[in-house]
């Protein structure tokens, strides 16, 4: 913060200063096998294709797991939202842990569950209506300025996220690597997916976890 400095005075100097974190890199991993007879087998169905594509799906699931372990360990602002609360109500309240930064893009990650008491309020708004204003993948719609998306992969079905832009991180030391083996002798194909990855929590300050009611894990 400044400081009021009086006439002819020195302004006082500050030391620039930084924080240092710690994250773990780790690699992550998905093959699949199968035999020639197999690929042959298939009617119409590019069956090496559809493998290569289940790989990459399944890194890109574990990576959204691993984040939302993230989230769960390391937020700091926290909400609840009972079952009897209005859920819009209660999101509505949970924002003021922004503070003045209240303002802005968001989103809500939730389970289907807590997505079904949330279009049932009168300050929900579909995706139909959302048209340029929507600005993530998989948005099914916004209240009070909170865009929702929905996820199977909370661990803990009574809880959420409200997520700012900047809040989360992935330092990547190599993306999806999708490679194809064969073993001659057995006529086997394998197509083997990794990645190097670490996901973090970069700014506290825009997450929030949300406790639906019940205990946060």
């Amino acid at each position: 913060m400044a400081e009021a400095v009086a006439e002819g005075a020195d302004i006082p100097i500050a030391k620039l200063a930084q924080t240092w974190d710690t994250v773990k890199v780790a690699k992550i991993g998905r093959a699949i096998q199968f035999t020639d007879e197999a690929l042959l087998s298939g009617y119409n169905n590019d069956i090496a294709e559809e493998a290569a594509k289940q790989v990459v799906i399944a890194i890109n699931d574990k990576v959204e797991t691993d984040l939302l372990a993230k989230m769960n360990a390391k937020a700091q602002l926290t909400a609840t939202i009972e079952d009897s609360d209005n859920p819009a109500s209660g999101i509505a309240d949970a924002l003021v842990n922004f503070g003045e930064d209240i303002d802005g893009e968001k989103v809500i990650l939730c389970d289907p569950s807590f997505y079904s008491r949330l279009i049932k309020t009168d300050g929900w708004i579909p995706n139909t209506e959302m048209g340029a204003g929507m600005i993530v993948r998989g948005t099914v719609g916004a209240v009070y300025g909170t865009q929702v998306v929905l996820t199977n992969r909370l661990k803990n079905k009574n809880q959420a996220y409200i997520v700012k832009p900047g809040a989360l991180a992935i330092y990547m030391k190599r993306e999806t690597l999708v490679e194809f083996d064969r073993d001659k002798i057995d006529q086997t194909n394998y197509i083997i997916g990794s990645k190097i990855f670490a996901p973090y929590v970069y700014d506290t300050t825009k997450l929030i976890k949300i406790t639906l009611g019940g205990e946060s894990a």
